[in-house]
């Protein structure tokens, strides 16, 4: 399942009042995930993907998502447990004159599409560490 969320983030929003959406999904696992600011943003339009308190990405705690009109994408193996499952993004916008777009797209498998694969990278992720390239 394909899920795209696009979100305005109004001028002037400080990380201490950041603007909070959820993204629903049904369970399965998110094996892609990409986050889009369209050019212009001049990367004053940030954003982190959390669940529940936790930070989920970026992967250090206190950085955060931000461009200007690239797209940062990365693959993933997070399984999504509950039926109805729900992250949050968290944006701010320090541009002191334009709001600005952030635009989050999800895949999300099955869990039994999504096992197999989650195998064979966990498999070349454990051989890449035994033969030194990790």
């Amino acid at each position: 399942m394909y899920y795209e969320w696009t979100f305005s983030i109004p001028a002037n929003t400080s990380e201490a009042n950041a603007v909070e959406h959820e993204l629903a999904m049904d369970s399965g696992v998110i094996v892609a995930m990409s986050v889009y600011n369209p050019p212009g943003c001049q990367r004053v339009c940030r954003s982190r993907i959390l669940e529940e308190l936790s930070v989920l990405w970026p992967g250090n705690r206190l950085g955060y998502i931000a461009t200007d009109g690239d797209v940062v994408t990365w693959a993933e193996g997070y399984v999504l447990k509950s039926p109805r499952y729900r992250l949050i993004l968290r944006a701010w916008n320090v541009s002191t004159n334009y709001a600005h777009d952030v635009v989050v797209r999800i895949n999300v498998l099955p869990a039994a599409l999504a096992t197999p694969f989650l195998v064979i990278n966990e498999l070349v992720r454990v051989l890449k560490h035994l033969i030194g390239l990790e």
